[in-house]
């Protein structure tokens, strides 16, 4: 895979994950978007919900996110976050 996103979530007290990632999904205050790489610059409050990475190796993490930031920049993900858990997947 030559494109990916470079996804940092970050809280008040450090970076959460950092990594490499095909796709995201994020918890805007509008509503929840998808990123691939390639995606416009955007800049969005968000909202209570879950954020979904999907690593370049297939991994599948995602987060309970409340509150925050998320910007998107040149392949770049940067959400900011004021709380967060890891979110058990559910089968």
């Amino acid at each position: 895979m030559d494109k990916y996103l470079t996804v940092r979530l970050i809280a008040p007290y450090g970076i959460i994950w950092e990594g490499k990632a095909s796709f995201t999904t994020i918890p805007g205050q509008m509503g929840t978007f998808g990123v691939y790489p390639g995606h416009v610059p955007y800049v969005s409050m968000l909202g209570d919900g879950i954020a979904h990475i999907i690593g370049i190796d297939n991994s599948d993490m995602r987060f309970k996110t409340s509150g925050g930031f998320a910007f998107i920049r040149d392949d770049r993900v940067s959400i900011l976050i004021e709380k967060t858990e890891e979110a058990i997947p559910l089968d």
